[in-house]
């Protein structure tokens, strides 16, 4: 009985057994590929606009909008634009200063609720507006669908993207 139960023991060691894993249903190939193909669109674009130094500034919660940047990013490389993948969060300022972009792409939206979309634009944006060489700001279109987050400027210079907080001297140059 020993001797059985230890072969088991044995040979239950080299088996694997399947762990339930939770899916993102974002990341399915039909969601994906449409963000992918839209990366490449628009790294076309920004190439023949004449952008160079972009780093493209994702969320740090959203798995889509990682996806969405790195191939924004190869996609860029690939037609000879120098780019950089820049995770949101704790540290972008200091990766800013290390990279130096004249340009940030910022790659907000996605699958998280649109206050945490919001929440994170706006913290990061603060860390961007804080970077010394103040680099031109490429938005994600999606972002105007954002609560409130385009305003009308009192200068009357048009469109204003403000996070909640900060001065107009701030952000109207």
């Amino acid at each position: 009985m020993r001797k059985s139960l230890l072969g088991l023991g044995f040979l239950l060691s080299f088996m694997t057994f399947p762990l339930a894993q939770q899916v993102n249903p974002f990341l399915l190939p039909e969601r994906a590929n449409s963000r992918i193909n839209a990366s490449v669109e628009i790294a076309k674009q920004l190439r023949n606009m004449g952008y160079n130094r972009i780093a493209v500034v994702y969320m740090e919660t959203s798995d889509l909008c990682a996806l969405f940047s790195a191939s924004l990013v190869a996609s860029l490389k690939t037609l000879g634009t120098e780019a950089y993948y820049i995770k949101g969060g704790d540290g972008l300022g200091e990766r800013l200063k290390l990279l130096q972009p004249s340009h940030v792409y910022m790659a907000y939206f996605g699958e998280r609720p649109p206050a945490e979309v919001q929440t994170q634009f706006n913290q990061d944006l603060r860390k961007v507006l804080e970077y010394d060489r103040k680099p031109s700001l490429i938005l994600q279109p999606s972002l105007l669908a954002c609560n409130g987050l385009c305003k009308r400027c009192s200068c009357g210079r048009g469109p204003l993207f403000r996070p909640s907080g900060a001065s107009h001297a701030q952000l109207c140059l």
